[in-house]
């Protein structure tokens, strides 16, 4: 109940003017606009004016009557067509999009796709340098032997260091510690440099999380710790740190983050990256350059010019050790900087002493350190391409004598009837089937077939590891599908992980859901989470950002936190141009929201915080097209809907959870929640809401938010259902609506003849009760059986599902 109280000034006395007012910003924060921004005085301060019941009302002060003041806003308001771009999954032969720790060598350019180290060659060809089922990082080329060094990982044996003749030839490990492993590094005289993860990875220790590393040397087959190194304990804007020799080899300078930051702006960053340079047996170590905003800074290899990378740009700084630190921010003007250029990307190395590289998709770029100070263009480029071939079954499957929810148009319901798969599309459905001889024949009789389960909103892969190592099975990947969603789209990412990932899968090197992607989020402002933000001080500037993602595999913008009318209408255009879905984050501010509604965007994710909706936004939304994943889970502006399960659910003892956890890191997080009574909780207010909006025909979706990869997408649904959904509407949401909403609906979303073979088997029926969504028995993804127990391979090729790497005792 919110309500109003009068204090009198003079007095200190305190009393409630009036009660039963609309719900204030109270619990969300009220950022800009202040917990009720809708009320004000009248001049002679007898009256206070505000909102309830969808009008304005007076209050007066001495007697707490209330009058409704007569209002009609004749509103004729000009909509821009919602964006909503249609995606088609590539079939047969098609190319990977993430190209990572790309550089020129002698030889040609050798980078890491789909998990082997590739080797450009300068005569045009693209030759595959390793081939093996380790997912393989950070090569490096030592010219002057005729070595390529590389970093290994698999999710049995963990982490090494190996390297094999670049013409071809058997590899040996030239560190065996199982770690992870960076920024390999020849030096004189055959040595080598990298930097190694210095904790265990036990008892579900994650990659991702570690930020303790060691600078290591290996020299005459003998290897010792030179110093520790500090990675970035924020999550965002990550990279692998840097190693240099110089030609000596006397010294060694690296980069590192050290906690606290010289910013000038307080509440940025927690850490700040700075360059050191050590001699190789620990001495002399000392601080040349910090940069406050950068994640990442690379040295020349004349050791004349430093490239760095912050706020998403790339930039030049001259090198000089001037007995004490250099401070380096482009975007705070301190020191000589120089963009590298407009079409720049993350991964800059040197080619040599006078040209700065970088992949962007399948292009390598380089451009010559002259043009770069003088501003001129000048890029030349490299296809680095690779092609494959898109993994698909050639087998055919029956699923027989099931109750089908269809999720089409009509939502249909089918007893006793068959959904025939060919490949990876759904060939015939219905009671009448005829089952070829060459189908196997999945007998379904008392089980029910639900349409894959498409996460509208996912936080599910997890945060780039610093190394950007990514393991074989991820957690929230394979936790997902093993709970039935075939599709998640990723709403905070980064575009060195998320493509990568999608690539894996479709190549089959890799089991999941099929995967989209945001990226990093089009952020804007300096707090919270810092080396995110992007700056748009112009049309030019948002069409950078907009291009970047786009030639990355990013399918959609997440317009976040731009609180500037004009930054965002700028986002949404050069998204429109680019072919670019645009989803919104409301930060529960309805004023902007309503602006966002009107320019355009895809979608808002999260709720606006506003309840309850009244007909003039109803008929807004219903106008424009917008659709809403409210993340009922984590719903702002009041107690989280999860509040609901942490407080009822043991996790730590739930079997299937444990599969892709550990049971203390569930009891760490969940064994003492707080507690909220019934009435506190705040989401089937909120679904209320929804409900009229769904009932508007608005695309109202169902979305994660990651908070427990796979089973967050049921207890979403659940919430629907307690807010007023029927059981359905709630499979609508998290089915037909999402994928509808993210462009995808020609291929997902219903059991339909043409439609790709997404499915769940239950072996209850969760229109008697949505909690039976859970009760999974198979998991069709693209034609492949999986388990719905642990996400293992049913048919074809069977495959039982291994252990996660952090499952284990040492």
């Amino acid at each position: 109940d919110v309500g109003v109280v009068l204090r009198d000034r003079e007095s200190r006395s305190e009393g409630v003017l009036m009660r039963g007012l609309d719900r204030d910003h109270q619990e969300s924060g009220p950022y800009y606009f202040g917990v009720a921004p809708n009320w004000d005085w009248h001049p002679d301060g007898t009256r206070l004016y505000l909102t309830r019941d969808g009008g304005i009302h007076a209050v007066d002060i001495s007697s707490g009557e209330l009058t409704e003041v007569p209002f009609r806003a004749p509103v004729d308001r000009e909509v821009d067509e919602t964006i909503r771009f249609p995606f088609e999954f590539p079939e047969g032969e098609t190319h990977a999009w993430s190209y990572r720790f790309a550089h020129r060598t002698p030889a040609g350019v050798v980078f890491e796709a789909l998990a082997d180290i590739w080797l450009a060659e300068n005569d045009g060809g693209i030759r595959n340098l390793t081939q093996t089922a380790a997912h393989e990082t950070s090569p490096a080329v030592d010219a002057d032997n005729g070595w390529l060094y590389y970093a290994t990982w698999t999710d049995a044996d963990l982490g090494a260091a190996h390297r094999r003749p670049l013409a071809g030839g058997t590899a040996t490990e030239v560190s065996s510690r199982p770690s992870q492993y960076m920024s390999l590094t020849p030096g004189p005289d055959g040595a080598l440099a990298f930097i190694r993860g210095a904790g265990g990875l036990i008892n579900g220790a994650r990659i991702e999380e570690q930020t303790d590393f060691e600078l290591v040397v290996v020299a005459d087959g003998t290897e010792h710790t030179v110093t520790d190194v500090g990675g970035s304990v924020m999550a965002q804007g990550r990279a692998p740190h840097t190693v240099h020799f110089d030609q000596t080899g006397e010294w060694l300078y690296y980069t590192e983050f050290v906690l606290g930051n010289i910013a000038p702006n307080p509440g940025l960053s927690a850490d700040t990256l700075v360059l050191r340079r050590i001699r190789p047996d620990g001495t002399g170590k000392a601080t040349l350059y910090r940069f406050p905003h950068a994640e990442r800074a690379v040295l020349s290899p004349d050791l004349a010019w430093i490239a760095f990378r912050e706020y998403q740009r790339s930039f030049v700084t001259p090198f000089e050790w001037i007995g004490k630190p250099v401070t380096i921010s482009a975007y705070d003007g301190v020191g000589f900087t120089r963009r590298i250029d407009p079409s720049d990307g993350a991964s800059m190395a040197w080619s040599d002493a006078s040209t700065v590289s970088w992949p962007r998709g399948g292009t390598f770029h380089e451009k010559a350190l002259d043009d770069i100070l003088a501003g001129t263009d000048g890029t030349r480029t490299t296809d680095i391409t690779v092609r494959y071939e898109v993994a698909l079954p050639r087998t055919t499957i029956a699923l027989t004598n099931a109750r089908i929810i269809t999720m089409d148009e009509e939502r249909s319901v089918l007893e006793s009837a068959t959904v025939l798969v060919r490949g990876h599309r759904i060939a015939e459905v219905g009671p009448q089937v005829v089952v070829p001889a060459e189908a196997r024949v999945f007998d379904l009789a008392g089980h029910t077939v639900i349409p894959g389960l498409v996460d509208a909103h996912a936080h599910s892969v997890g945060q780039l590891a610093t190394t950007q190592l990514i393991e074989q099975r991820l957690p929230g990947v394979t936790g997902s599908l093993a709970h039935g969603v075939t599709t998640l789209y990723e709403l905070y990412g980064s575009e060195e992980k998320e493509p990568w990932v999608s690539d894996m899968i479709r190549s089959g090197r890799m089991d999941g859901p099929r995967m989209l992607s945001v990226g990093a989020p089009m952020y804007g402002i300096r707090e919270y989470r810092p080396r995110t933000y992007r700056p748009i001080a112009s049309y030019d500037a948002a069409d950078q950002h907009a291009s970047y993602s786009r030639d990355m595999g990013i399918t959609a913008l997440k317009d976040y936190v731009n609180f500037t009318r004009a930054d965002r209408h700028q986002l949404i255009t050069a998204a429109r141009e680019r072919g670019l879905n645009v989803l919104s984050e409301t930060a529960a501010i309805p004023q902007m929201n309503f602006t966002q509604i009107v320019d355009g965007v895809t979608g808002l994710e999260h709720t606006m915080g506003l309840t309850p909706l009244y007909d003039d936004v109803i008929e807004l939304f219903r106008a424009s097209g917008t659709g809403v994943t409210p993340t009922l889970l984590v719903v702002y502006n009041g107690p989280v809907g999860q509040a609901y399960f942490d407080q009822s659910q043991r996790y730590w003892e739930d079997e299937k959870l444990l599969r892709f956890s550990t049971e203390e890191r569930l009891r760490g997080r969940f064994r003492r929640v707080t507690h909220y009574w019934d009435d506190d909780l705040y989401s089937p207010e909120m679904v209320a809401a929804m409900k009229r909006l769904f009932d508007a025909g608005v695309l109202i979706n169902a979305g994660g938010h990651g908070q427990m990869p796979g089973r967050d997408m049921h207890w979403e649904m659940e919430l629907f259902v307690q807010g007023g959904f029927s059981e359905m509407d709630a499979l609508q949401t998290a089915t037909r609506n999402a994928a509808v909403y993210h462009g995808l609906g020609a291929d997902l979303g219903s059991i339909e003849v043409g439609k790709l073979a997404d499915l769940v088997v239950l072996n209850a029926d969760p229109l008697a009760d949505i909690r039976n969504t859970q009760a999974i028995v198979y998991v069709v993804k693209n034609g492949v059986v999986y388990s719905g127990e642990d996400a293992a391979r049913v048919y074809p090729g069977p495959v039982a599902a291994p252990a996660m790497y952090f499952q284990r005792e040492r």
